[in-house]
């Protein structure tokens, strides 16, 4: 069944309380299976409510805030990898648009009452959502998949790329 907006306003609340607010009358969203797992998820955009920034920024929030464009993706070239330093925790500026994504649980996917697994994603919130297959250029960039998976296809400042699942994070990979 499709997601209607009103889906999407009941789905965010569980996982994000009042910390955040679905962007705009009509909800930017879109739903596929981003991280492999066979259940569908929920992607939207969101905007901080600005009096609960302390929460959302908050270390023991149910959520985790990441920057796509700072995912560390190991190259495929090399045989020894060096991890680079762990990133500072990224914090949520007020007025911030956001992705929200809601990793599904089961078949009812990010329906499923228990449906808390929650990632904020800043820099990462376009108005063109579209789940879309991975690539050929971006399998040649990360590599195979452990498990067939979509990625969100969208516009961020004039370029266009996907985001996709590594297994730990979201990363964003420029479309050539």
């Amino acid at each position: 069944m499709p997601a209607s907006p009103e889906d999407v306003q009941r789905a965010v609340a569980p996982g994000f309380g009042d910390a955040v607010a679905v962007d705009g009358k009509v909800p930017i969203f879109v739903t596929g299976d981003s991280n492999g797992d066979r259940s569908q998820d929920l992607m939207v955009v969101v905007r901080p409510v600005g009096t609960r920034l302390p929460d959302i920024n908050d270390e023991l929030a149910n959520w985790i805030i990441q920057n796509s464009r700072l995912a560390y993706v190991p190259p495929r070239s090399k045989s020894v990898i060096i991890f680079p330093p762990t990133p500072k925790p990224q914090k949520v500026q007020a007025g911030e648009p956001l992705l929200a994504v809601i990793h599904g649980f089961g078949a009812a996917g990010w329906r499923n009452p228990i449906a808390r697994q929650a990632y904020l994603l800043r820099q990462a919130a376009g108005r063109s959502l579209q789940v879309a297959e991975p690539s050929e250029k971006l399998r040649q960039d990360f590599g195979r998949f452990p498990s067939p998976r979509q990625v969100i296809a969208e516009n961020l400042g004039g370029t266009r790329g996907v985001l996709y699942w590594t297994g730990a994070a979201y990363a964003w990979h420029v479309a050539q």
